[in-house]
């Protein structure tokens, strides 16, 4: 049973909502497989997608409409980033709601209906990382590499049909950076040495793919979620961390990362134009800075590189695009991620050891890519975070209310005394 499931048992007024049927998984995983690799197998057709997505979004609601929860609550940030930044785009610049870098938002949005009641499931984060290193593999046989020869990049064979995206270097690499952090954290909490050398293999051939992208911004991502990833190892034990060493030793001494090696050194010279353009477009928007200068003209041109360059940085992306409000409830959005995490450091789910790692790795991204909080992976990411903790402070004030009941059937005097207020409740003095 869920670990929600079983507090909303054991605690009637826990928010924790109807868990949703299993149905509705296995129905946005085919999603998943239908938008990604439907038109690599040929079964695509058109609008398909976007109604499949919008018949699951329009089932959760009424779900979940009589008894609202606070889990939609908690993403009340990601909605009026979205709103808002529709909004600007169509009544302050004129857009059209298909012109691009505005249609996004609306499937966006209908995901995040599906994904944040889709982690109420316990274990779904999980099952996600393994749909999704099953979707990567599948599209592996459709790699191929584009650059000079000191700097190949392996990308997807856009002539292969739509890939959902991937088909750049840096999207691709962001995916299987996400596989790999996974899979070294289920080699960090498995007990069992098989499943351990199993995931560990997978996560080394996840690390490879990112590699072969020379996509530094991701490579560093990944880093940094590994070590976090890597702190509870103390505490697991020392076959972990040993098997981890040997692995990776193995990669190292059998050369499997030399070519990977040269390609970045190759190309830790050549100037992506990030660190120029993030400048010059927050200068730019420092000129409109209410209204930005719309989701159009967000190229900005870097005279030194005579060129114009979107600015790689989710941040920057939308208050150049959207303005002052997009951008400040994209970054509460990411504020209450992080805060719902430490107030649900004591509710113990399967997803649990994934969730911190995982987070620290999609906020790293977003500073490398422009609409990368988009992908599923980082929704179901920044779902999970933030549902956890909403049933985390609805466990509490459930508790908080259970004893304060108990202490006035003790003593009933107490009810007639003028109750005073802390934390928000109302308590009675003894």
């Amino acid at each position: 049973m869920s670990a929600y499931a079983q507090q909303a048992q054991a605690l009637p007024r826990v928010a924790a909502g109807e868990l949703p049927p299993r149905a509705l998984e296995y129905a946005f995983f085919g999603y998943l497989f239908y938008s990604y690799l439907g038109d690599v197998i040929g079964v695509s057709f058109p609008l398909v997608g976007i109604v499949a997505l919008l018949g699951m979004a329009g089932y959760c609601l009424r779900m979940d409409i009589r008894r609202p929860i606070t889990a939609y609550w908690s993403q009340r940030y990601a909605f009026g980033c979205a709103i808002s930044y529709l909004i600007v785009q169509i009544y302050v610049h004129g857009y059209s709601l298909w012109d691009s870098y505005v249609k996004e938002f609306v499937p966006w949005m209908l995901m995040l209906f599906v994904i944040t009641a889709l982690v109420r499931r316990d274990g779904f984060l999980l099952r996600f990382a393994a749909v999704a290193l099953c979707i990567g593999l599948c599209l592996l046989p459709f790699i191929q590499f584009w650059g000079a020869d000191a700097v190949a990049r392996a990308g997807l064979d856009r002539s292969a049909g739509n890939t959902g995206g991937l088909a750049n270097s840096n999207s691709l690499a962001e995916w299987f950076g996400f596989c790999c952090v996974c899979c070294v954290i289920v080699s960090i909490e498995s007990k069992r040495n098989a499943f351990r050398g199993a995931a560990l293999v997978l996560g080394l051939g996840c690390l490879l793919v990112v590699g072969l992208t020379v996509s530094r911004g991701t490579l560093l991502s990944v880093a940094v979620a590994v070590v976090i990833a890597c702190r509870r190892i103390v505490k697991r034990g020392f076959v972990p961390l040993l098997a981890l060493v040997v692995v990776a030793w193995i990669a190292y001494a059998s050369g499997m990362f030399d070519s990977v090696t040269s390609s970045y050194e190759a190309r830790g010279a050549q100037d992506s134009g990030r660190f120029s353009v993030w400048p010059l477009a927050i200068e730019r928007w420092m000129g409109a800075p209410f209204t930005g200068v719309g989701a159009a003209n967000v190229a900005t041109l870097v005279l030194h590189m005579e060129k114009w360059v979107t600015p790689h940085n989710s941040f920057i992306f939308i208050a150049l695009a959207g303005g002052t409000f997009p951008v400040f409830f994209f970054t509460m959005y990411w504020f209450q991620a992080f805060k719902s995490l430490v107030a649900a450091r004591k509710v113990r789910t399967m997803d649990a050891p994934f969730l911190f790692p995982l987070l620290t790795y999609a906020f790293l991204t977003t500073q490398f890519g422009g609409l990368t909080f988009m992908w599923p992976w980082m929704l179901v990411v920044m779902a999970s975070a933030t549902v956890v903790g909403a049933v985390a402070q609805d466990y509490a004030r459930a508790l908080a209310d259970q004893r304060v009941r108990i202490q006035v059937a003790r003593h009933p005097a107490a009810s007639a005394s003028p109750p005073r207020r802390a934390f928000g409740y109302r308590f009675h003095a003894n």
